[in-house]
């Protein structure tokens, strides 16, 4: 059923207050994102260490990304959050001297570089799905602007 029009307000009332502008829509997303590609180093050295929680990890990893992807930026702080203290256990301890630390293999070199890249992939659809969030968003204010014009 269509919803009847709103009623006229009185001139004495409060007026309504305007949507929030766009940027402010999209602040939690590309907060997120920053957050994401913040961490790119750990899940790096996480992943080249193939310990016990790389899959957990990855999980995570996509988690974080379909949501972002998907505007849902609180659930992608939530896989996030879960991530963050993953990749603090999983992270090998710096070494204690320049001369100790071993320089990467081969298939370390690659493992690494296939990490990289994954990274780099859900960071690029992340900033492409908060761009689409911010459109969207602007869609939908002008919409609320027109409708406002109408009444």
């Amino acid at each position: 059923a269509p919803l009847a029009p709103p009623p006229p307000a009185d001139k004495g009332a409060a007026p309504r207050a305007p949507p929030p502008p766009a940027d402010k829509a999209a602040a939690p997303a590309q907060a997120v994102v920053k957050r994401m590609n913040a961490l790119t180093g750990a899940v790096k050295a996480a992943l080249a260490a193939q310990g016990p929680e790389v899959g957990q990890i990855k999980t995570l990893l996509a988690q974080a990304a379909q949501s972002i992807k998907s505007g849902d930026a609180d659930q992608a702080a939530k896989a996030l959050d879960e991530l963050e203290p993953l990749l603090a256990q999983a992270a090998p301890p710096p070494p204690a001297d320049k001369a100790d630390a071993q320089t990467p293999n081969g298939d370390e070199l690659t493992k690494q570089n296939e990490a990289l890249k994954t990274i780099q992939e859900l960071a690029a659809k992340a900033e492409q799905s908060s761009a689409k969030f911010e459109s969207a968003a602007a869609e939908l204010e002008k919409s609320l602007e027109a409708e406002e014009d109408d009444d």
